[in-house]
């Protein structure tokens, strides 16, 4: 079966798409929990200055503060 190159083509893109969608649940995943946490930090009368220094720091691996920033303005 790997001799086969459309076989082996088939598996790679097959590999290539799964590791695509991964990411994108992975990513849609944080920043779920990034906006449950803003709204939870509101409710319990949090600044928003406190949130986003928290989630900064938290989540800067995976998102920027700008974008941060912006969930909140639209919370």
């Amino acid at each position: 079966m790997n001799a086969d190159p459309v076989w082996r083509d088939t598996i790679m893109d097959y590999e290539t798409k799964l590791a695509e969608e991964r990411e994108y649940g992975e990513e849609k995943g944080i920043l779920s929990a990034i906006k449950k946490i803003i709204y939870r930090n509101r409710s319990y009368g949090v600044s928003d200055s406190k949130t986003l220094e928290d989630l900064t720091e938290d989540y800067h691996d995976s998102v920027s503060r700008d974008q941060i920033e912006q969930m909140m303005k639209e919370a």
